[in-house]
């Protein structure tokens, strides 16, 4: 880091201030639908969201699928959740069936998302991703990769997007862009 650990989180906290200073300051939009998107943000960024998935895998090693499913569903998904959901909102979709349809596509990229992650932290380039690989392995986290080999864990990823597809065509309409997301996600290289 190059100020330091105390200025980079002192830069995160007024980082997310912004965000929702700009959020409430400047998006057009009926005061119940803005009060539903900062719930939801801010239900993705607490405990039951990116900061309780973070306390997890900072304080304790994963057991299994089921546990390292459940980090990633908090750390990870939750933030890509509360994207596509607070999409929607804006957009005007209100009945809590469709949006119910919605997070359950959204929770299942924030699966592949993981998934593809773990992958490239054994097979990506550096160049291409920006990053060191292998920082999993090196800190002994619990990976699909190291959980179920590299094998199991694309046909996970292959699964996962195939689910992702399945999710969009029960929402119905025209969702060629979220489908480009899931697309997008399998693919990436970084």
């Amino acid at each position: 880091m190059v100020y330091g650990e105390d200025i980079a989180i002192l830069a995160g906290d007024g980082l997310f201030a912004e965000a929702f200073h700009l959020l409430v300051a400047r998006q057009q939009a009926s005061p119940a639908v803005l009060l539903a998107v900062v719930a939801e943000i801010a239900r993705a960024t607490g405990l039951r969201g990116m900061v309780g998935g973070q306390y997890i895998d900072v304080t304790a090693v994963p057991d299994g699928g089921d546990d390292l499913r459940v980090l990633h569903a908090l750390k990870t998904g939750r933030l890509i959740e509360a994207s596509v959901v607070v999409g929607a909102l804006l957009c005007g979709a209100r009945n809590a069936a469709r949006l119910a349809r919605y997070r359950a596509f959204a929770a299942e990229i924030g699966l592949l998302f993981q998934i593809v992650d773990d992958m490239l932290d054994v097979e990506g380039s550096p160049e291409t991703m920006g990053k060191s690989a292998g920082k999993d392995e090196a800190l002994a986290k619990l990976t699909y990769v190291s959980k179920y080999g590299m094998a199991q864990t694309r046909a996970l990823a292959a699964e996962s997007h195939v689910r992702a597809t399945a999710r969009l065509q029960e929402l119905g309409g025209d969702t060629r862009s979220l489908a480009a997301v899931a697309d997008y996600i399998y693919r990436r290289e970084r």
